[in-house]
């Protein structure tokens, strides 16, 4: 049981660090000045998908990727210009 509480705070530990990098990048791409054709500016905006696991023995390959991709679609769908955690209960 104890054993089963220290995963769980290490995934949300990891899970935390991991949104914030996701937002870091996402701040780092809105303040970046972005030019096109000489000397227009244009605003770029990003929508990260991500998915945390504790042991990659638990999920292959192929689901992890298809759970990061629901994320970034939702990411999308809740307005975009932001990063998602993959959640089971989507």
């Amino acid at each position: 049981m104890l054993w089963d509480a220290l995963a769980a705070k290490n995934f949300y530990a990891y899970e935390d660090l991991t949104l914030n990098i996701a937002n870091r990048l996402l701040a780092s791409v809105n303040q970046a000045d972005f030019v096109v054709k000489g000397d227009k500016k244009i605003n770029v905006t990003i929508s990260i998908g991500v998915r945390c696991v504790n042991n990659l023995d638990e999920i292959n390959v192929n689901a992890l990727y298809a759970q990061a991709d629901q994320a970034l679609y939702r990411a999308k769908r809740q307005g975009k210009n932001q990063a998602i955690v993959f959640q089971e209960r989507f």
